[in-house]
């Protein structure tokens, strides 16, 4: 599930109604058996019946929506977040959760304009949190898709300043800032696992490979 940063004072960060609570919890067992809408559905339930100001019920809720492929609510819990949080590393996290929404909405309708939104929300979370280095990447992607490319470099680029060698995704994104077509080829999400022997393996390092 989605992380969480530092509890705000105005709202709620877990479900304060023992009715809430009981949808939230039921909506986690859902969300971890992989069924993604009932448990969406669940959140939204459990944030309604704490108010409306259920911090947690709203984020799982937007991770929920992401993995049913409802980019729509997605992005109609990302916006009602951000109406709801005042902590600046909150609202970042909210302008950055937008910005994937629109993101995977504008990959998912092939429309530009989703792209713009989504840009110019990862743009408001890089002001308010200038080393969000999700949120670097991301809106490289989202410069990338804009065919913007010379913007898309200077954020990969940015990129590599900040992430170590280690970094899951620093390898692909050198070769986002080589091949900056490569940022817009829809690509697998990026894994490292450990295999019996005691080798690191990761996507990136497949390339080429059979």
């Amino acid at each position: 599930s989605a992380s969480s940063p530092a509890e705000p004072a105005a709202i709620n960060y877990s479900p304060t109604n023992s009715n809430a609570q009981k949808s939230y919890d039921g909506a986690v067992k859902q969300l971890e058996r992989g069924h993604a809408a009932p448990a969406l559905a669940g959140f939204r339930t459990a944030d309604g019946l704490d108010g409306g100001h259920c911090f947690m019920c709203e984020l799982e809720a937007w991770d929920a929506a992401m993995q049913a492929a409802e980019f729509k609510i997605a992005e109609e819990q990302a916006t009602t977040m951000l109406g709801n949080v005042t902590v600046p590393a909150m609202k970042a996290q909210a302008e950055f959760m937008l910005g994937k929404a629109w993101l995977a909405d504008g990959l998912k309708e092939s429309l530009n304009k989703d792209f713009v939104v989504a840009e110019a929300a990862f743009r408001a979370a890089l002001q308010l949190k200038p080393d969000y280095l999700d949120c670097i990447y991301e809106d490289g992607k989202a410069l990338a898709y804009l065919n913007r490319d010379d913007q898309a470099i200077a954020r990969f680029q940015s990129f590599l300043k900040l992430a170590g060698p280690n970094d899951l995704n620093f390898a692909r994104v050198q070769r986002f800032i080589e091949q900056p077509d490569q940022a817009r080829a829809p690509l697998a999400p990026n894994f490292r696992v450990t295999t019996l022997d005691g080798k690191t393996l990761t996507l990136e390092s497949l390339t080429g490979k059979v």
